[in-house]
C-alpha cells in the first residue's frame, strides 16, 4: 500500500503513504545546551544518559547528557 494516495483518517486531507525507506528517522546524535555556559553541544549514542564535564575548557561544568526516548506510534489499518 506504499506510494498510494489516500485520505487522512483524522482531517480528510489527501496524502501519499510513504514506504519505510522514505521515512527519515531521528538522528543518532542528540543536541543540547550546557546549562552553565549556554554553548550548543552534541552527544553520541554512547554518551546519552551519562554525566560528563562540558568540553569547553573555560566552563567544565558537569553535564547530564539527555537520553531521548522515542515513542512508537502505531497507525491503525484502514479498510480500502
Amino acid at each position: 500500500m506504499y506510494h498510494v494516495v489516500t485520505n487522512c483518517p483524522d482531517c480528510g486531507s489527501e496524502f501519499i503513504v510513504p514506504a519505510p525507506e522514505d521515512i527519515k528517522l531521528p538522528s543518532e546524535v542528540v543536541k543540547f545546551v550546557c546549562p552553565e555556559c549556554k554553548r550548543k553541544l552534541s552527544a553520541t549514542p554512547e554518551q546519552m544518559g551519562t554525566a560528563m564535564p562540558c568540553p569547553f575548557s573555560d566552563c567544565g561544568a558537569v553535564l547530564h547528557v539527555p537520553d531521548p526516548q522515542f515513542k512508537r506510534i502505531d497507525i491503525p489499518e484502514r479498510d480500502s
